[in-house]
């Protein structure tokens, strides 16, 4: 790993040398500026991995510079510890105000200083990791979520295209054939295009968020509950409101929460009737999926089963409320009230 590289902004000159001298020896790459005007000319160059920053300095101070480095998407982000002979109180809650990570006192103890370097390099490259590490987590989680829109265009659509491209190509030879039996067919190619239509249409919402945030609500769960009803032997009733006031971020959340609801239907309920509602409340709206089917014993199902847990993290991440009602052979009840 390369040394890090420390900028020491001082007017001072001897300062800076010392502490060139003594974090030399522990391996550390510095560079100097006399003025907050210099230090700028550097950072246009390069950024260094933290800051040691004088406070009286001529022209511009350092609570000033400061603040300016705060305010650059470039060097927000770097660590800036603080270092004066102003030893009150009232100058040390400035220098935190204004971004400094920390604060030593001059005539500074370079043991003192070491650490408190270390200490904060060492949070700065934690911190760089994580973000890191989430961008990473976050790509793959891209990835999965395309490969898994991707399995399912295939496994939804593969079927109903060979299924319309099977009957078109028969409907000519039966219509000379049997015209009651070609309209029959003609009238069966017409229900599968429209089942095909809505699972083109649902799976765009997936890959366009802003088919979804874009609409009404309640427009996207009849498309869900359509695609649902065209791909189940399951009876739906659906009573949504239109026009209630959410957020994209909220429109999302409970779209997805339906989606999940109606998903471990289809896996694990068993049900006949499946009805879906909709309603507005003075705050917010309240979203309700009830099921006829076996339910199940909410105390037996591990945590992350039936994707429980990720419908209980959308709920919480708009500050909404899930309810989960169900018992084995009573059928099952989703409520989120928002």
């Amino acid at each position: 790993m390369p040394a890090a590289v420390i900028l020491l902004v001082d007017d001072t000159p001897l300062n800076n040398e010392i502490l060139r001298i003594g974090l030399g020896q522990n391996g550390y790459q510095t560079l100097t500026a006399l003025s907050a005007e210099a230090a700028r000319d550097l950072l246009k160059e390069s950024l260094p991995d933290l800051i040691l920053l004088d406070i009286l300095m001529p022209k511009v101070n350092g609570f000033e510079f400061c603040a300016e480095l705060k305010a650059d998407p470039r060097t927000r982000d770097i660590p800036v510890i603080f270092m004066s002979a102003l030893h009150e109180t009232v100058d040390k809650v400035r220098g935190f105000s204004v971004g400094g990570v920390d604060y030593v006192t001059k005539p500074f103890d370079m043991d003192e200083v070491q650490v408190r370097v270390k200490t904060h390099l060492t949070l700065y490259q934690q911190r760089l990791e994580i973000e890191r590490l989430y961008a990473q987590a976050s790509e793959l989680a891209a990835l999965h979520e395309r490969q898994r829109i991707a399995r399912d265009l295939h496994d939804s659509l593969s079927q109903s295209l060979f299924s319309i491209n099977s009957i078109a190509e028969a409907l000519p030879r039966i219509l000379t054939k049997s015209p009651d039996r070609a309209v029959k067919y003609a009238t069966q190619l017409a229900g599968i295009t429209r089942s095909a239509q809505a699972e083109m249409r649902a799976l765009l919402l997936e890959l366009r968020p802003e088919a979804l945030t874009g609409s009404d609500l309640a427009d996207s769960l009849v498309q869900l509950t359509g695609i649902f009803a065209a791909n189940s032997s399951l009876q739906v009733r659906h009573d949504l409101m239109s026009g209630i006031p959410l957020t994209a971020e909220q429109k999302t959340v409970f779209y997805r929460v339906a989606q999940e609801a109606f998903n471990n239907i289809a896996r694990h309920a068993q049900a006949h009737f499946v009805r879906i509602s909709l309603r507005k409340l003075p705050q917010g709206a309240e979203l309700v999926i009830r099921d006829d089917g076996r339910g199940f014993d909410p105390d037996s199902v591990p945590g992350g089963h039936f994707g429980l847990r990720i419908m209980q993290e959308r709920a919480e991440s708009i500050a909404a409320v899930l309810t989960i009602t169900t018992q084995p052979g009573a059928g099952t009840t989703v409520r989120m009230t928002l």
